[in-house]
């Protein structure tokens, strides 16, 4: 009886230049939609209002009654782990010419996101000023302090609703119509640190007015537009002094975790603010089990080689032959549905998975390993010695591609 693990390391050739931190007439762009968030969604069966009551509506979906668990009560906190959480660029930016449903549904109940900036001197960031643009209610944490809130009542926890909206009947030309604002709200200097800053955003959802609710053959509900969600954020420093921006790809070579199940595209790159994590790689006997981390950079890469060592048990003797590991790269070569409004261009997905880097030149050849596990290994965790190589070619100039945002 034999196990084979499988490790998958993404060498991604990125072509895209770096950009610099945006500047205003206002100050320096510190953190907004342009930037990596980490994010949790909470799904619960839409709620409308009748007179004074709220009622829940009922879906044929089970998976939408049933609902999703809301997130830990400390996730607003600076040491909260989110590496857990699903990484999405521009957080949930919405194209103004699509239609706001597929982005927010009506199901979606709670949306929180963690943007992550670096202050190198806290008596000399200056106020920070922070806006933002959403559907529904909002509140703000700045390290874990609420520095604003707008349309949602205090108290009620994350099940409080937002102030209802009057009715309209909802446009899709004009989505801006359900749109909500804090405009230039000013971040007391007290609660910046020095360090890693957490900027936490929580975007309740409103009920629903009964007139939203369309009801077709066979009692089926509808509703056109999303109550709930974040449209973008921007967070300046009136100087750039003290504070660095997360807006833009990092320069040099970046190494970053990426969730085995996430979708991983030629535009993405690392949060400078997040520390490597181990690859976690959970398995059981008879099946392959994959990890994955991802490799970028502003700068084609070249003579990108992985090599694995053997995994050895933390606490105790167990041992699992590096030839067991088997290193695979990825293939860029699929678009996902509905990414272009994400990036708000089109990117290229990796899908496939190839033995051998993506490389130049012909010198390139297959970096494969693989052995066996036997069944009979010790049970237990195992850490494992990565060892990375490669450099950048700097020779050709990288063709330009720019990610958009607020």
């Amino acid at each position: 009886m034999k196990v084979t693990l499988t490790a998958v390391l993404v060498g991604i050739v990125l072509l895209c230049s770096t950009l610099s931190a945006q500047e205003t007439d206002t100050g320096t762009i510190i953190l907004d939609t342009s930037g990596f968030w980490r994010v949790h969604f909470t799904v619960k069966p839409p709620v409308v209002r009748k007179e004074q009551k709220v009622e829940t509506l009922g879906f044929r979906a089970k998976w939408v009654m049933r609902g999703t668990p809301l997130p830990p009560e400390d996730w607003a906190k600076p040491d909260f782990d989110d590496s857990s959480w699903a990484r999405f660029p521009g957080v949930c930016h919405v194209s103004p010419h699509y239609h706001f449903r597929s982005y927010k549904p009506p199901f979606m109940a709670l949306e929180c996101m963690r943007g992550k900036f670096t202050v190198t001197d806290p008596t000399r960031a200056g106020e920070l000023t922070l806006s933002a643009s959403y559907r529904g209610g909002i509140v703000v944490y700045i390290n874990g302090r609420e520095v604003a809130r707008g349309h949602l009542p205090k108290g009620g926890g994350p099940g409080q609703l937002a102030v209802d909206y009057p009715f309209e009947k909802y446009d899709p030309k004009h989505p801006e119509t359900k749109h909500r604002s804090l405009t230039d709200v000013k971040i007391p200097a007290g609660v910046l640190r020095k360090g890693v800053n957490i900027l936490a955003i929580e975007v309740h959802r409103a009920a629903y007015h009964e007139r939203d609710v369309k009801r077709g053959r066979k009692n089926r509900i509808s509703i056109n537009w999303g109550s709930c969600g974040l449209m973008n954020v921007r967070l300046k420093s009136p100087g750039g002094v003290g504070v660095v921006p997360n807006v833009a790809r990092p320069n040099g070579l970046q190494v970053w975790n990426s969730n085995p199940m996430q979708v991983d595209c030629d535009l993405d790159y690392g949060d400078p603010n997040e520390e490597l994590k181990p690859i976690y790689v959970v398995g059981t006997p008879n099946g392959a089990f994959s990890g994955k981390v991802m490799v970028g950079s502003p700068q084609p890469i070249k003579g990108l080689n992985a090599v694995m060592s053997d995994l050895k048990q933390i606490k105790g003797r167990g041992k699992v032959a590096a030839s067991a590991v088997q290193v695979r790269y990825p293939k860029a070569d699929w678009h996902q549905a509905g990414m272009s409004r994400r990036y708000m261009q089109f990117p290229s997905c990796f899908g496939g998975l190839k033995e051998f880097p993506p490389c130049r030149g012909e010198s390139c050849g297959p970096k494969k390993r693989t052995v066996v596990v036997q069944a009979d290994n010790i049970s237990g965790r195992y850490s494992v010695l990565r060892r990375r190589s490669a450099r950048l070619d700097y020779g050709d100039r990288p063709r330009r591609r720019e990610a958009g945002g607020l």
